[in-house]
């Protein structure tokens, strides 16, 4: 596996994600590349000030993972 290639994939995607669906398809995008299972961590969700926000993340994760 040629990580610095996922890694520049990676920093291409970030600059490109404004909105939910565009986080939606670059995690897709990914996945796909990656072709194997990918474990996400996620770290201060307790300093997060819009628990709403993190609710729709943990939605849309939740759909991709059920998919």
């Amino acid at each position: 596996m040629n990580y610095e290639y996922l890694a520049k994939f990676l920093e291409e995607q970030k600059t490109k994600v404004h909105i939910f669906n565009d986080l939606s398809r670059a995690i897709t995008k990914f996945g796909i590349k990656v072709n194997k299972k990918v474990i996400l961590m996620i770290d201060e969700v307790d300093k997060s000030s819009n628990k709403q926000l993190f609710l729709s993340f943990l939605g849309m994760i939740r759909n991709k993972y059920l998919l």
